[in-house]
């Protein structure tokens, strides 16, 4: 069956949404030119006796034991599995070495000529991106996870106990018959305080439980200061003190203590403390046990990131502007091209990277309207978005859809008494100013004892026993937001009760700054919460024939339940949302739980529309880098199979797919170049070739002052397309531009800000859910099905 009312609603929008508002921009990447004037021969290494694939530790030992002879041959080499790339070519087809000796067996390699290896061969890239990483070896930059760190170019913070580290992220991309490098900023900080100090304060926490430490810690990077190398814990060694004896790599047993004198002359205080174990995923050394005394931790702990002092100073250091980025980004070139062993290197590989960045012709989108509600009948109310003034104002009028409420209540601690009589003056005007949202004035109550968390539960149990139908309630409470002592108590009793819910901070409201304006905010928040539409963004594309836009966020936590969160638009002009989540155990489980959080989408368009929707765009976040084709997979799979159980009890035809994979942290940068001056692009900057590909696109969305530090776009790749034919360009470039104006309309939708995200509404809102659920640390909590039935964003 077909719901006339809303096909009929759409069909009055057509023509279908337009794919224009553009111009043409000129931007600078981060991207720099690699020439490469020389060939690369690749050769097979042939080992005898023989050596299996899976024995890779050995064909290294076995590499490094023959080293002289190949360099003697080669001059330079790198070698990868069972392959030896080199710029150096010898005569004849084949060579074969002296026998090397490696435990006590004696080998020989022999080398055979494969191939001279093209520039636009995958190969030359990866190999490329190996000399890369030991180029920078070479230059002293210590190697953490992907990033190169310059400890010599050191900042030290000492009144705060941490030093940063600058460094470089590089990765190769192919552009044709060339080659880029992307070359990034990245900084690390280092803490003074070593991790047997964190070790010893979290047993104190932890009530001495080693297995909660141990929790705690796992997956943490450390550095040991004595060689200034980063390691992983991977386990905390509660058996093994520094009293005990090992073997070292001469065969010898001695103790802890006794190496770290001999070798680095470093006498250990804490003869007692465990050991921390780190596993190599490579190498002969396959496990390494560190001393926690000398090892200091990496990051920052949740006490720095409140310090806004701190966080300014590091802004400073590591949030730089457009000129400056670019300029260290040279930097990098800079320190190759003056050290003489690194230079002579990429001489003989005949490499040269060239100074001036990419400068190529790109796009800026128009975000469009916003679009309010009326006033006594007149038409509404629109402006846009891109060229007002003070946004925050022009938005604090009639919502598009205004919700009528009579049960409202206000619940608050007696000590906030005069905080509370200031934001329910503030409250009133707003309620006449949006159209009186508020038909009963709220009601207050109060709280007599505000540090007891049961308490307020009791006061709130009172309330709903005295007063029937309660549709929403405010909640003034002392603290900081999130971190408020009783924050978490009253919204877990409130979403258990089914009644969505604001929380205003009482030390907000007694600054008084900007008073108005953050009440009138939550009053729009407060739509959203019960199902309604503070604003919309005009000519969506795809919204002129049913569709529906599911935002997924799956976050892992390192000590409890993951969280898959799902949040689908379920009206025309994507601003209502259905919303829920699931508690999952680990990544193999996502698909199967993803199916029945699908299978609740689709019922949920299915009981307003009375039809599934002819076009499904996923939003997936958050897709690890390397595996996304693989995960996107399974995910898909797991959708049809949702579609599957909801077809066979409903008529209709499949939905079309449009599956996306969203990266928000990418090491690409772009910047405005149309004068002298190296400032940030404009928002709307969408970026196609030659940086991305067919399928896939960058976007800086938002405005950020220079003086704020560098744009960093968002990523957006097209995994999955049923809307196009796969050999049909000129329509894949038809649903690319659809789609990049969509999402780029979308980031103009999130409820709790006004302007744009960083990403779309529907993957920020799905972002927002998983933050929400993780709050809740010590249980699991379920919202009232009630609150799914309102499509509230009650979590926002």
């Amino acid at each position: 069956g077909i719901n006339a009312e809303y096909m009929g609603s759409i069909m009055q929008r057509l023509p279908s949404a337009p794919t224009g508002g553009r111009r043409q921009i000129k931007v600078i990447a981060n991207y720099f030119p690699v020439v490469f004037k020389g060939s690369i021969i690749r050769y097979k290494v042939n080992i005898e006796p023989l050596v299996q694939q899976h024995q890779f530790d050995l064909y290294i030992r076995i590499l490094r034991a023959a080293r002289e002879q190949l360099r003697d041959l080669l001059q330079f080499y790198i070698p990868q599995s069972f392959v030896l790339y080199s710029p150096t070519s010898f005569q004849g087809a084949s060579w074969t070495s002296e026998p090397v000796e490696v435990e006590n067996v004696r080998y020989t390699l022999t080398l055979d000529k494969l191939s001279v290896i093209e520039v636009s061969d995958p190969a030359t890239v990866q190999m490329l991106g190996r000399l890369f990483k030991q180029v920078q070896r070479r230059l002293g930059f210590k190697e953490i996870n992907r990033a190169y760190y310059n400890p010599k170019a050191e900042e030290k913070m000492p009144s705060h106990h941490i030093t940063i580290w600058p460094g470089y992220i590089t990765a190769l991309k192919p552009l044709g018959d060339r080659i880029l490098i992307n070359i990034d900023l990245h900084f690390k900080v280092i803490r003074e305080q070593s991790v047997l100090q964190e070790i010893l304060e979290l047993l104190r926490l932890f009530n001495q439980s080693q297995e909660k430490v141990q929790r705690e810690l796992k997956g943490m990077t450390i550095m040991a200061t004595y060689a200034k190398k980063m390691y992983r814990i991977d386990d905390i060694v509660w058996s093994i003190t520094p009293q005990d004896f090992f073997e070292s790599l001469t065969g010898e047993m001695v103790t802890f203590l006794d190496y770290y004198k001999r070798r680095w002359d470093i006498n250990i205080k804490d003869k007692r403390q465990p050991l921390l174990l780190h596993r190599n995923r490579t190498g002969p050394v396959r496990e390494v046990l560190l001393i926690p005394e000398l090892c200091v931790m990496t990051g920052l702990p949740p006490s720095k990131l409140a310090d806004r002092d701190l966080m300014g100073k590091i802004a400073n250091i590591t949030k730089l502007r457009p000129e400056k980025t670019l300029e260290k980004a040279r930097g990098l070139i800079n320190a190759l091209d003056a050290n003489a062993p690194v230079a002579q290197l990429l001489k003989e590989w005949k490499l040269e990277i060239k100074q001036e960045p990419l400068v190529f012709d790109t796009n800026k989108l128009d975000a469009g309207k916003a679009i309010m509600g009326t006033r006594e009948g007149s038409q509404r109310e629109e402006f846009s978005w891109e060229n007002t003034q003070d946004l925050a104002r022009k938005i604090q009028t009639v919502m598009h859809s205004t919700p009528v409420l009579r049960k409202v209540g206000v619940i608050c601690s007696e000590r906030e008494s005069k905080a509370l009589e200031d934001f329910m003056e503030h409250l009133l005007e707003a309620n006449k100013m949006f159209g009186r949202p508020f038909q009963e004035k709220p009601v207050r109550f109060l709280v007599q004892n505000d540090r007891d968390d049961n308490e307020w539960r009791r006061r709130l149990e009172s309330f709903f026993k005295e007063n029937q139908s309660v549709e929403f309630i405010f909640a003034i409470l002392p603290g900081r937001k999130k971190a408020a002592p009783q924050y978490l108590a009253v919204k877990k009793w409130l979403m258990e009760k089914g009644v969505p819910s604001q929380v205003i901070l009482a030390s907000t409201i007694s600054a008084g700054r900007n008073l108005r304006s953050i009440v009138n905010m939550c009053v729009m928040q407060v739509a959203a919460k019960v199902g309604y539409v503070p604003w919309i963004t005009n000519e969506l594309p795809f919204s002129d024939r049913p569709t529906l836009i599911v935002g997924i966020d799956y976050s892992r936590r390192r000590n409890s339940k993951s969280i898959l969160a799902v949040c689908a638009t379920m009206d025309k002009n994507f601003a209502k949302y259905w919303c829920d989540y699931k508690l999952t155990e680990g990544d193999t489980l996502v698909p199967l739980d993803l199916q029945g959080l699908m299978e609740g989408a689709f019922r949920n368009f299915i009981l307003r529309h009375k039809m599934l929707p002819e076009t499904l765009i996923i939003l997936r976040d958050g897709l690890p880098e390397g595996s996304q084709a693989t995960i996107a997979e399974k995910e898909i799979n797991a959708i049809k199979l949702a579609e599957d159980k909801v077809l066979t009890s409903q008529e209709g035809i499949r939905m079309r797919l449009l599956y996306v994979g969203v990266t928000r942290r990418v090491h690409a940068k772009f910047f405005k170049s149309e004068t002298n001056k190296i400032e940030n692009p404009p928002q709307g900057t969408v970026v196609e070739a030659p940086i991305a590909g067919t399928d896939d696109f960058f976007l800086v969305s938002q405005r950020v002052p220079d003086m704020k530090g560098s744009a960093i776009p968002s990523h957006f790749r097209i995994i999955h397309n049923e809307l196009a034919p796969p050999n049909d360009q000129a329509r894949k470039k038809e649903v690319l531009e659809k789609l990049e104006l969509l999402i780029y309309k979308l980031c103009y939708m999130y409820y709790n800000t006004v302007g744009p995200t960083k990403v779309p509404a529907p993957v920020h809102y799905a972002r927002a859910l998983s933050k929400f659920v993780s709050l809740f640390t010590r249980e699991e909590i379920r919202a009232n099905s009630k609150l799914k039935e309102l499509l509230s964003l009650y979590f926002i």
